[in-house]
């Protein structure tokens, strides 16, 4: 199954027991924060490095700013930066 790429949306890396899985976490915002509606947000370090994610789910972060390309890559660059820092 070497060309079968499965996961799992999980908010910790304790939730993941095959190597082989990759987990998806939601709620990636650059500041730790809460919304009204009782969604908790972590920075991407936290996600990458603490919560062992390997794909971030970002959402409100990216389309309710301003310059939703240029805070994708914001995004991008510090989630790549956190998940190298993990792997070293």
């Amino acid at each position: 199954y070497a060309d079968v790429v499965a996961g799992i949306v999980a908010q910790s890396k304790e939730h993941i027991k095959d190597p082989g899985m990759i987990q998806l976490t939601p709620g990636c915002k650059l500041e730790e924060s809460a919304d009204t509606l009782g969604q908790k947000y972590n920075t991407p370090e936290y996600l990458v490095k603490e919560k062992g994610a390997d794909i971030a789910v970002v959402g409100r972060g990216i389309i309710e700013s301003k310059n939703s390309t240029e805070m994708a890559k914001t995004y991008r660059d510090r989630l790549w930066a956190a998940y190298e820092a993990r792997l070293n």
